[in-house]
């Protein structure tokens, strides 16, 4: 929520459903006093924006509530969003390249491990060999007995998969806009020394818009 930029550093600051996504009232306020903040006032320096005899412009986009075709029963809901399918390749590749890397270390520790009984092929013999001599020397009455068997499965270490194939979608968190709540969320701020030049909302992306200029 905190931006690592020093006071009245832009000119303009956008704001593109960033709000959406934090998951209380409070986030939101802190998140906006600091939209404000790095924008630059009337005497703040900076190049004056076109049309505006003020300071810097902040122009805020949220997801509305309101919606023409959906009913959402309340305003913090959670999305699916899916991956397009540049974006699951990427995670396909990264994920390729990562298991790459560690097989190359598997493979150095394989080569510079000291080897006592040989080849893990070797230990297994051995030991299946020696399991042999047991059960023929114990004596008949526990002849019924199992002897133990150890295979190779169970002595190699099992890897659990981190495969990116079946990842395609993700769920994410929104807080939906009602009318007039970027206007309320401003005044909680507590900030002074901006106006609200215009507001409204985009039908057909379906979010609520507003224009803050600072003097």
């Amino acid at each position: 929520m905190s931006l690592p930029f020093s006071p009245s550093s832009f000119d303009v600051v956008l704001s593109m459903f960033s709000l959406n996504h934090l998951s209380s009232e409070e986030r939101r306020i802190v998140h906006l006093r600091e939209l404000l903040r790095v924008l630059r006032g009337k005497s703040g320096g900076g190049a004056e924006v076109e049309g505006e005899g003020e300071g810097g412009i902040l122009i805020i986009f949220v997801k509305a509530f309101e919606h023409q075709r959906k009913k959402y029963k309340q305003q913090d809901v959670f999305k699916q969003y899916r991956f397009s399918r540049g974006q699951e390749l990427n995670l396909k590749m990264e994920d390729k390249k990562e298991k790459e890397k560690e097989k190359e270390v598997e493979e150095v520790e394989q080569n510079h491990s000291p080897r006592c009984f040989g080849t893990e092929t070797d230990f297994i013999e051995e030991v299946s060999d020696t399991s042999s001599l047991l059960s023929r020397s114990s004596p008949s009455s526990s002849s019924s007995s199992e002897s133990p068997s150890i295979s190779s499965s169970s002595l190699s270490s099992s890897k659990s998969s981190n495969s990116m194939g079946s990842l395609d979608s993700v769920q994410v968190f929104f807080h939906l806009f009602r009318e007039g709540e970027i206007a309320t969320l401003l005044k909680k701020t507590a900030m002074i020394g901006y106006r609200i030049v215009s507001e409204g909302k985009d039908e057909a992306k379906n979010c609520w818009f507003a224009v803050i200029s600072k003097k």
